[in-house]
């Protein structure tokens, strides 16, 4: 399914899903993100929401879905104040799961972020690198009070994962 959507890459819900299978956002979370948070010289994007761990995290943009992100912010930067106005004014979850099901028959939204989470593994990303960007909670008290992880290895962790997987 991942190839079927490089195939079609150029497409803009195509594109939309490439974007959360490389950076593990929920369906939700994808569409809530605001230009504000999107910094495109360091390549992050700042969002999430649902829990203490998920919210306001900080999650690499994955070399290979760069210019997807480039192309969105571009593209939003007149029509509003989300990553993806430039779809829509306001895309909202039924809207995009209506064009995720026609893209992908028998899946579903949250199957992005599963992708996501199948490719880091598989790819041997550090686990907590992995619960850090997609925002679950580390239980670890060493990995979580004293070990402290700059933005450079997030990004070196993304990056495990192939440009096309």
């Amino acid at each position: 399914d991942l190839k079927y959507l490089w195939s079609k890459h150029g497409e803009v819900y195509a594109d939309m899903v490439l974007l959360q299978c490389y950076t593990g956002f929920r369906p939700s979370e994808m569409l809530a993100i605001k230009l504000k948070d999107v910094d495109l010289e360091n390549m992050f994007i700042r969002g999430g929401m649902k829990t203490e761990a998920g919210t306001n995290r900080l999650v690499p943009i994955h070399p290979a879905v760069r210019e997807i992100a480039k192309k969105f912010y571009a593209m939003s930067e007149m029509r509003g104040e989300y990553l993806l106005s430039g779809v829509l004014a306001q895309l909202t979850y039924h809207a995009y799961a209506v064009e995720f099901v026609k893209l992908l028959p028998g899946h579903t939204p949250h199957d992005a972020r599963k992708q996501f989470i199948t490719m880091a593994k598989k790819y041997k990303v550090d686990e907590y690198a992995i619960k850090r960007i997609v925002g679950h909670v580390i239980t670890d008290l060493t990995e979580s009070v004293y070990t402290e992880r700059g933005l450079d290895w997030l990004m070196e962790e993304i990056c495990k994962i192939p440009m096309h997987e």
